[in-house]
């Protein structure tokens, strides 16, 4: 098996080289290259495209007269346009040829990357106003009849944001951009340097924290070699897409339409944070992220209890881990460094204990953790994707069995941008892919949880009820904070 493996590895790794040959020739210096393996699994999209979509709330100096948007596309010019040699991936655009996917550099302007949101609404917005405009904008293709890579869009009016006492205006900025420019950290690191203030971010690297990271170190250091892990591809493969079951629930199953609802929670004051970090110390062996999603599996339990739907016994999840926590201090890589597992986390449970969840969440991420996922997941996407033309990859990708994405995204400290512009809130919504039209991203900014939830209008049209979904999240945090200090007992994972 493994010299087969071995032998349609060489012929397609010669079959691209005999690609990129021929697009050297035909386009010359326009030429960007190749995408890399890991960013040419993002450009396989189907009716939901690969965009992560942030959203950003800004608070402007009340003395500010310069328009946001023009300044925006000064700093950008001249930090990012100017520098087109040290970013290739945002001023070039993509295409595909033979199946393969490459680049054609500096054939975007600042006036195609940046621009103002189309809001019809005569006054201040509101939080309805805000979540149906970014519900619309989310799956819109990017500039350039989509091969643009990336899209900053900013409002030209202010919202009604969380806090009543601050009467000053904030203006939302919706960040979109394509998972081949890289993972949502990297690209946000970048966006922050090249607005913030010099000295901004300059201890931000103590403030983060990796609840996922310690996933990639037992299965990194049990990478002996190369061939080792190529060998495993096959059988995890078979295992991950075609063994597995499809999952029986009422957020999965139907296709995706690619019209979407977006929602998001936003912590006011800085509570729950420390209340997971509280539980996380009480509960030996506990992950912060153990902590998150048992009050995900119990908001969704409530959601189908709610709905009188069948609760399934849990459902997939794909788990996004970074390889490994990216120095914040450091000009940051455009890149997707990270890879995936796939999680069965509990739903249903036979005792309302918020405890026993927690307890049954943790057994399932350690199974995650101790398994070859992560490892085999990384190589695959690393090495070996980039030599698959489009159309194989694409059925060999395949994710229609699951229900769901959690991205925890590190945290970062508060933000000053452009001089004066506080960043208030950042909020991600992840992207869907296949079938799997729910994802929630949990990202801790300024000490404060910001959670985004998308879910494809196939799934559920109903807006209040995916906002119900996020808010239990908060709920039950602080549910589990009072059982566990209120029996004062230690789980054994």
């Amino acid at each position: 098996m493994l010299r087969k493996v071995v032998i349609v590895m060489a012929v397609l790794i010669f079959i691209k080289q005999i690609v990129n040959i021929f697009l050297k020739l035909r386009y010359g210096n326009c030429f960007g290259g190749m995408l890399a393996s890991a960013d040419s699994v993002w450009a396989i999209e189907d009716t939901s495209r690969n965009i992560i979509n942030v959203l950003i709330i800004l608070k402007p100096n009340p003395n500010r007269t310069e328009n946001i948007t023009r300044k925006m596309k000064d700093v950008i010019f001249q930090n990012i346009f100017q520098k087109s040699q040290d970013f290739p991936k945002l001023t070039s655009t993509r295409h595909r040829f033979m199946g393969f996917n490459f680049l054609l550099k500096n054939k975007l302007t600042v006036n195609d990357c940046v621009s103002t949101l189309e809001i019809k609404h005569d006054e201040e917005l509101n939080q309805t106003d805000l979540q149906e405009i970014i519900s619309k904008y989310c799956n819109k293709p990017l500039p350039k009849q989509h091969s643009a890579l990336w899209q900053i869009l900013v409002s030209p009016k202010p919202i009604q944001w969380h806090s009543m006492e601050d009467p000053s205006n904030k203006y939302p900025v919706l960040l979109r951009f394509s998972h081949v420019v890289g993972d949502g950290l990297s690209f946000v690191n970048l966006m922050l340097r090249t607005f913030a203030n010099s000295n901004t971010l300059e201890t931000s690297s103590s403030h983060l924290e990796y609840p996922n990271s310690d996933m990639f170190s037992k299965s990194i250091r049990a990478t002996k070699n190369f061939v080792n892990t190529l060998s495993m591809v096959p059988s995890m493969l078979i295992q991950q897409h075609f063994l597995r079951k499809d999952d029986s629930n009422s957020l999965h199953g139907p296709e995706l339409c690619g019209e979407k609802n977006l929602v998001y929670a936003v912590e006011v004051e800085k509570k729950l944070f420390t209340l997971v970090k509280d539980i996380k110390k009480s509960i030996p062996n506990s992950k912060f992220s153990d902590v998150l999603l048992t009050a995900v599996s119990r908001s969704l339990d409530e959601h189908f209890k709610r709905n009188s739907q069948p609760i399934p016994k849990h459902i997939s999840v794909v788990i996004p881990a970074l390889l490994s926590a990216p120095d914040m201090d450091q000009a940051p890589v455009l890149q997707n460094q990270f890879s995936v597992g796939i999680l069965d986390l509990p739903i249903q449970m036979c005792s309302s204990s918020m405890l026993k969840r927690l307890q049954e969440v943790m057994q399932k991420t350690s199974n995650l953790r101790n398994s070859l996922q992560y490892q085999v997941n990384y190589w695959l996407v690393t090495y070996l994707c980039g030599f698959i033309p489009h159309p194989i990859l694409k059925q060999s990708l395949n994710t229609d069995q699951l229900t769901m994405t959690i991205s925890n995204v590190p945290g970062v400290p508060k933000v000053t941008i452009m001089k004066d512009c506080d960043i208030e809130d950042i909020i991600f919504f992840t992207n869907h892919r296949g079938k799997t039209g729910v994802g929630l991203s949990i990202l801790t900014y300024d000490n404060r949880f910001q959670l985004g939830l998308a879910i494809d209008k196939s799934i559920m049209k109903s807006r209040n009820e995916a906002q119900r979904i996020i808010n239990d999240v908060f709920k039950y945090v602080e549910v589990l904070h009072a059982e566990v200090y209120k029996q004062n007992v230690s789980i054994e994972p």
